[in-house]
């Protein structure tokens, strides 16, 4: 862990810790396929493997994984069938279970803007706020 982070250091993928989230997004969609199977075994694999992903996700503190995870959960539970069964009985649980297993500063980080953020990227880069503000209007 760098920075309260979790990330693979000496991965030649995952050194960064948002890539790590990126794909444990991925894994937690594949394995979404497993809560469809037939035999409990599997649907539980599913459900233990979904959870230690979002958990890992969860100590990256990628902040856009954060937001593609919500935006996952609102697709699903706009699909689903049994919407108002899932609302009640099924969110309040992971809601309160990630709560419970996630790291202090995780939300910290989360909810936190940093203007330090586009400093550091200036210094990087060798650019200054005007103009990192001019290309995100241009992008825009």
């Amino acid at each position: 862990m760098a920075n309260g982070r979790l990330e693979i250091p000496d991965s030649m993928f995952f050194r960064n810790a948002n890539d790590l989230s990126l794909q444990l997004i991925i894994a937690v969609t594949q394995l979404l396929f497993l809560l469809y199977q037939r035999q409990i075994w599997a649907r539980a694999m599913g459900m233990l493997g979904m959870a230690g992903a979002l958990i890992c996700m969860l100590e990256t503190a990628a902040r856009g994984a954060f937001i593609a995870i919500l935006l996952f959960i609102a697709v699903g539970l706009a699909l689903a069938r049994r919407r108002t069964k899932l609302i009640l009985a099924g969110l309040p649980a992971v809601v309160a279970l990630l709560v419970w297993l996630a790291p202090s500063g995780v939300f910290h980080r989360l909810t936190l803007y940093e203007p330090e953020d586009v400093t550091r990227f200036s210094k990087r880069h060798g650019a200054s706020r005007a103009g990192i503000a001019t290309a995100a209007a241009r992008a825009a």
